[in-house]
């Protein structure tokens, strides 16, 4: 059976975890959250998290765990469609 992938959102989580805790993302930080992955497969997830809470810092003044949860509502209602 073949084990199920770690999401963007799984890594968008673990970072915003490690970010809240004062510590800055890294690869080997969101690794040790999760308790898996690879760094090929976790590093550019974090980059696109990274990328992306730059750019919600910027919405407004909007919570980033909000802008989180809409990005995440977002990228589950484009999977289904």
């Amino acid at each position: 059976m073949a084990r199920a992938g770690i999401t963007y959102q799984d890594v968008a989580n673990a970072a915003q975890r490690v970010r809240q805790r004062g510590d800055e993302p890294t690869v080997d930080r969101v690794r040790s959250e999760l308790g898996t992955g690879s760094r090929s497969t976790l590093g550019p997830m974090l980059k696109r998290w990274k990328t992306g809470s730059e750019a919600a810092a910027d919405l407004n003044g909007l919570p980033a765990d909000l802008v989180a949860a809409v990005k995440a509502l977002h990228e589950r209602a484009q999977y289904a469609a």
